[in-house]
């Protein structure tokens, strides 16, 4: 005996679960899809960053940890890196140090330089905020090394209570005297 298959009626409404079968599959395939997009993107960005890297290692960038502001940390060095210099304090006293680098101009290329500057923040000293710059050079680093600069300025900086005017503390300098006390304080 023959039997007539029925052809199913495309036309139809597809059942509840076949509907959630091909929902499911849609969003695994948006998924994989997505993955593959995220990988390909991160793939591309590490590229970038490798051709962007210097080639050479710069020296080590120096940051303080804001719960300990006197402790200065060497940021980007890894274990057994010998670096180029030791960590320097980017905090004094609580206040931030600020470093510049002034570069030489064509017409007068020896003149460049770094220095080192922090602002005294006292509210009692009216007026724009006291402010005192040290030069990093070696006329400034002879006596006691490359953290004299930043003693100089810790030392005024501690100093600040001593002067009620904001003229009378910009126009004190601290002594070798106070440098050096202020070295021993911080136990550099």
């Amino acid at each position: 005996m023959l039997r007539t298959l029925e052809a199913p009626d495309l036309a139809a409404e597809p059942s509840a679960s076949s509907a959630a079968a091909t929902e499911r599959e849609r969003e695994e395939n948006d998924a994989d899809t997505a993955d593959t997009a995220n990988d390909r993107l991160r793939e591309l960005l590490d590229s970038v960053r490798r051709d962007l890297a210097p080639r050479e290692q710069p020296a080590f960038v120096i940051l303080a940890h804001e719960d300990a502001p006197h402790d200065a940390v060497v940021e980007g060095a890894r274990d057994g890196d010998v670096g180029p210099c030791r960590p320097l304090p980017c905090f004094l006293e609580g206040i931030r140090v600020n470093a510049e680098e002034h570069l030489g101009t064509d017409a007068r290329p020896n003149q460049a330089y770094s220095r080192i500057s922090v602002s005294c923040t006292v509210t009692c000293h009216r007026g724009a905020p006291c402010r005192k710059r040290r030069n990093t050079g070696p006329a400034q680093t002879a006596t006691f090394g490359e953290l004299e600069p930043y003693a100089f300025l810790g030392a005024w900086l501690a100093a600040t209570p001593r002067f009620a005017t904001r003229k009378a503390h910009v126009a004190f300098t601290p002594s070798n005297q106070d440098i050096g006390d202020y070295i021993t304080k911080m136990g550099w």
